[in-house]
């Protein structure tokens, strides 16, 4: 069922996506938005620093058209934005709500006049978030109705306590490198600041959970395009298998991931057409390598060497350290 078109008929949802970064958790969520009709995605990237007001928003100090003279409004934050999002506002931005006989309501109840294609709220990184104000901000946002085609509804306490309601095709995406229960093991931790642990009110808000890991056949038609070499494509999965089998092992701690493997893909190929030898182990050395924390260059290093029969460390330490290279 398409909610976007369909709303009320449909019963809104709290998804949350985990996995590993690079893993093409982003790009479901906005392929889903494309197919499902959604009209617009208000992405929020988690920090641990952040307050009700990046959610919400705050007030700020405008100048009146007509007078001239300064005056304080609400600036809407992103969910507010998400929430509001094909309904009616009125000339000030403000969303109208309506009773069941048609009339606007001011005292916060009765719902919004739909009008046009419901937002979608997509947090990333969402574990990141500090769990008290994941509490005080979201939980009442994730609160579902139990009825489809109705409303959620947050109060946005700063506003003067204005009651808010949401489009009934309104969604909400969580994605992030754990599920919101905290890490399992210490390669996570080294690999991800998403370590908080929400509140067992919060996850069980959410209505269905999915992990993410990565596609190897996708993977390999990437490489397969981009190289048209079957050869490199072949060294270039011996060195992803190696890599991720290290990280699994606690051994190191950056993920060599598919985003990665586009990265270094693209790399190479301007590489070659620059007639740069060994293009490949270069291209993950620009585009990887050179970013590692220094305790794991050596396992980094010595997988380069194995599979491309180049020390990238090495050759690096005696060459002039320019953007390009040069040829060997």
């Amino acid at each position: 069922m398409n909610c976007a078109n369909d709303y009320e008929h449909c019963k809104s949802a709290n998804v949350v996506l985990y996995g590993s970064a690079g893993s093409g958790k982003s790009e479901f969520v906005h392929e889903i938005a494309n197919i499902a009709g959604f009209s617009k995605i208000y992405q929020v990237n988690g920090r641990e620093d952040m307050d009700s007001s990046d959610f919400l928003g705050d007030k700020t100090i405008v100048i009146d058209k007509e007078s001239g003279q300064n005056k304080i409004e609400w600036n809407k934050g992103p969910l507010y934005r998400a929430f509001i999002e094909g309904t009616e506002v009125d000339e000030k931005g403000n969303q109208i709500l309506y009773n069941e006989y048609g009339e606007v309501v001011t005292d916060g109840t009765g719902n919004p006049k739909v009008i046009g294609k419901p937002g979608l709220f997509f947090l990333d990184e969402f574990a990141a978030i500090n769990p008290s104000v994941f509490l005080a901000v979201f939980n009442r946002a994730m609160e579902i109705p139990r009825e489809a085609g109705c409303s959620r509804s947050i109060e946005i306490s700063g506003d003067g306590g204005r009651i808010v309601k949401s489009h009934p095709g309104f969604a909400m995406f969580l994605a992030g490198n754990t599920v919101g229960r905290g890490t399992d093991n210490e390669g996570e931790m080294g690999y991800t600041a998403q370590n908080n642990i929400m509140d067992d009110s919060t996850l069980n808000r959410i209505t269905a959970t999915y992990h993410f890991g990565f596609n190897l056949e996708a993977e390999k038609e990437i490489m397969t395009k981009k190289f048209k070499d079957e050869e490199i494509v072949n060294k270039m999965i011996r060195f992803r298998d190696e890599i991720r089998k290290q990280w699994v092992e606690s051994k190191i701690e950056t993920l060599f991931s598919t985003r990665s493997i586009v990265s270094v893909c693209d790399l190479a190929m301007m590489f070659e057409k620059m007639k740069i030898k060994d293009f490949v182990p270069l291209a993950i050395f620009r585009s990887v390598f050179s970013s590692l924390k220094d305790r794991e260059k050596a396992g980094w290093n010595e997988t380069i060497r194995n599979v491309f029969s180049f020390d990238v460390m090495n050759f690096y330490n005696k060459k002039e350290k320019n953007m390009w290279f040069g040829n060997r």
